[in-house]
């Protein structure tokens, strides 16, 4: 398996995601009364001092006088008002343990997070990570974390002759991360650096090569508060 390749390729799927999503982000300008309403939508005559006038998406247009203004919010992300991502839940396929369960707390900008699971003697594995939030919107989140784990995996694998070989790698790394959870679908890909050992084509244990790739894909949850 070429594990360069599909490096490359989950690469250009998260530029290509978070392309669209900057491009179609949409900025309105949010108008605060005094009274405690707040309108939404494209101002389209300011006064200073005097008036101002705005047109919301359904067409209809408000002049307010300034005395009747609390303050104006221009040009924000029409998302701005979304509830942040407190924690998260959720599987994916991947680095370290195969299939692994994701746990996860966020704190406004960062965020820590757990992932692995134990499947007996062929796989097993643990990822620590702490992140920080690139930019989040109303249903997706782009981060980068520092990760440390754990990871064997071992599995039989028929040679050549008919000889059968249990091939195992081990690896113990740290690296660094790039997270992208978009409406729960969850992809991260890194490399990382660490020593281990794994078995050769001619069932040979030796020391595993620096440096590897950290790759999970999967369904992680976002609550929100």
């Amino acid at each position: 398996m070429n594990y360069f390749k599909i490096f490359i390729t989950g690469l250009v799927v998260i530029f290509i995601i978070s392309s669209l999503k900057l491009f179609s982000a949409e900025q309105v300008d949010i108008i605060h009364l005094k009274n405690g309403s707040v309108i939404v939508g494209k101002i389209i005559k300011y006064d200073a001092g005097k008036e101002v006038e705005i047109q919301t998406s359904d067409g209809n247009r408000f002049v307010f006088k300034m005395e009747q203004v609390e303050k104006i919010d221009f040009m924000v992300d029409k998302d701005s008002g979304f509830k942040k991502t407190k924690s998260e839940l959720g599987g994916t396929f991947g680095t370290p343990a195969v299939l692994n369960f994701v746990i996860g707390k966020h704190f406004d900008k960062y965020m820590v997070k757990a992932s692995g699971l134990y499947l007996g003697r062929s796989a097993k594995g643990i990822q620590l990570e702490l992140g920080l939030k690139l930019s989040e919107f109303k249903r997706t989140y782009h981060a980068i974390s520092l990760v440390g784990g754990y990871s064997y995996l071992e599995y039989e694998e028929k040679k050549i002759y008919d000889n059968n070989i249990n091939r195992i790698s081990e690896w113990t790394y740290g690296g660094l991360v790039y997270n992208l959870n978009t409406n729960g679908f969850y992809l991260q890909a890194g490399l990382s650096l660490g020593n281990g050992l794994a078995t050769n084509d001619l069932g040979e244990i030796v020391d595993m090569p620096n440096p590897q790739i950290i790759f999970q894909i999967g369904y992680v949850y976002q609550f929100r508060d």
